[in-house]
C-alpha cells in the first residue's frame, strides 16, 4: 500500500484509539495521545478455538479496522461481532 495512505490510516487509527479510551475512562479524566497508545495491550493476538485471532481494541486491530471501513470510520461502525 501506499506509504502516505497508511500514514492517514494509522492517524486515523490512533484517533478512534483515543476516542474509544476516552469511553473506557470515568468523567472529567484528562489523557494524551501517547498516554492512551502506551496504554493499549501489547499482546496483539490470541489463540482461542484452535484459530489465532486479532485481539480487539488494540492498535493493530484499529489499524485493520480503519483499512475495512474507510478513513471515514467511527467507533459505531468498528466495533467487534
Amino acid at each position: 500500500m501506499n506509504g502516505k495512505q497508511e500514514k492517514r490510516i494509522r492517524r486515523r487509527a490512533k484517533e478512534l484509539a483515543y476516542e474509544w479510551f476516552l469511553t473506557v475512562l470515568p468523567e472529567g479524566s484528562e489523557v494524551t495521545v501517547q498516554e492512551v497508545l502506551n496504554k493499549l495491550p501489547t499482546t496483539t493476538h490470541i489463540y482461542t478455538n484452535n484459530q489465532l485471532r486479532l485481539m480487539p481494541y488494540t492498535f493493530k486491530w484499529f489499524c485493520k479496522k480503519v483499512k475495512q471501513k474507510g478513513l471515514e470510520a467511527t467507533l459505531e461502525k468498528i466495533k467487534p461481532e
